[in-house]
């Protein structure tokens, strides 16, 4: 049975959830020449926990290969300083706002440097601290050369992980737990409904289709996560495909609420004139897609907390309120059209419905106020939940025979000729 199995998949995954962390981030800059914008390049940043964390940090040139060895800076920043720092103002005066600083030999050959390591402590609270790199010297690099950079960071308690991050399998475990929970939920209702009905009705396998992709992209995510704590940084494109699994889904529900909002099991049993939602459906997933893919290329953008932080959080914002206008628009149609029995339950649809629509903008401004280093806990919590809370409402809704049931052509396979006689609409 279920519950012997979900025991022993917890039995074996919590002591590996929090005994395997650990992190690496590579990457490459181009640094040096005569422009003055040239001349710094931010590496990355970490979260440090209270008390004493370590970090390393390496470099080699890779092009141009250096006719002689050179000397750039590694510039370590607090966030309370990196806050005052003018992003548009020449590019040397960053360094006036460093905490600490570390030169590094660039060899010959495309070889590595030696490792730079050192200690932050925090003794207060957490603190983000941001690294960069500058060439602002005496000796500059005489041409702009492409550097790469490998970068490692340690809590004091031998955590590999960011503090905004430092909780994150066990957040995405407890997701594919709850998932499973409501997939078990979701098939005995599904099973219920098809002993009394002659078949399943499209809703439901929409909202069946939007629940499987949500359950694929959190499954992928926890692998991701698994082999991130593995070898220090995952899969990208498996992470990329999680969360582009996870729009997708959202944007799946999103439809099928304008596509009753249309009047579909409402007004009319069959799509008809409504056929033009699919492209156009598909065209909002195209969109978010894109901004996912975009949004992970600047995970480790020094202005971003949680993934979807920036322009790409702005860009979804706007998708989300233009489908709540477009809902909003659907929903006044049908509502002028409807019996006063319909109203009612209309009523309460339309108002969950434009809850959900808003959430997404909502939770986007509210994650602002929280410090940097516990976005993306709010972020990723206050979606999961929003997406579950909605899928539980919507196959409720579907499955039990409450006020949507008695209104809609759902109950049309229960009745005699399949009509269905609360619309007083003609088609």
């Amino acid at each position: 049975g279920p519950e012997p199995a979900m025991r022993w998949l917890v039995a074996i995954a919590v002591p590996w959830l929090l005994g395997c962390e650990a992190k690496m981030k590579t990457g490459t800059i181009t640094i040096g020449g005569v422009k003055e914008d040239s001349r710094w390049k931010y590496l990355s940043k970490f979260g440090y926990d209270i008390g004493k964390g370590t970090y390393a940090v390496r470099l080699k040139a890779i092009r141009p290969l250096l006719a002689e060895e050179k000397e750039v800076m590694l510039d370590i920043y607090l966030d309370e300083k990196w806050e005052k720092i003018d992003t548009n103002g020449p590019a040397c005066d960053k360094v006036e706002f460093r905490n600490t600083k570390h030169p590094v030999k660039l060899p010959l050959n495309a070889e590595w440097s030696h490792w730079i390591n050192g200690t932050l402590s925090q003794k207060v609270r957490p603190h983000v601290w941001y690294f960069g790199l500058s060439d602002c010297g005496g000796e500059h690099l005489p041409t702009s050369t492409r550097i790469k950079y490998e970068f490692l960071a340690l809590q004091e308690s031998e955590s590999h992980f960011s503090v905004e991050m430092d909780s994150v399998l066990i957040m995405h475990f407890i997701e594919v737990v709850v998932l499973i929970l409501f997939s078990i939920y979701f098939t005995r209702q599904c099973h219920r409904f098809t002993q009394s009905a002659e078949s399943l009705h499209a809703v439901v396998w929409a909202l069946m289709t939007a629940a499987l992709v949500l359950f694929v992209g959190k499954m992928l995510s926890l692998f991701h996560w698994w082999s991130y704590a593995e070898n220090g940084f995952g899969v990208k494109g498996v992470d990329v495909l999680a969360e582009i699994c996870v729009m997708i889904s959202q944007v799946t529900m999103a439809s099928l609420l304008i596509t009753i909002a249309h009047g579909y099991t409402l007004l009319q049993n069959k799509i008809g004139e409504l056929d033009v939602i699919v492209p156009i459906s598909f065209m909002v997933s195209i969109i978010h897609v894109l901004l996912t893919g975009f949004g992970k290329i600047t995970d480790d953008a020094a202005h971003k907390w949680h993934d979807n932080e920036g322009l790409v959080g702005w860009l979804i914002v706007f998708c989300r309120i233009a489908l709540a206008v477009w809902f909003s628009l659907a929903f006044k149609w049908t509502w002028d059209a409807a019996a006063p029995r319909l109203r009612v339950f209309l009523m309460k649809f339309g108002t969950v419905s434009i809850v959900y629509f808003f959430s997404y903008p909502l939770l986007f401004f509210v994650t602002g106020f929280f410090a940097p280093y516990v976005r993306q806990k709010v972020s990723h919590f206050g979606q999961f939940f929003i997406h579950w809370f909605s899928l539980f409402w919507l196959a409720r809704m579907f499955l039990e025979r409450g006020e949507y049931f008695q209104v809609s052509t759902l109950n049309s396979s229960f009745l005699p000729g399949g009509g269905v006689s609360v619309l007083e609409k003609d088609d």
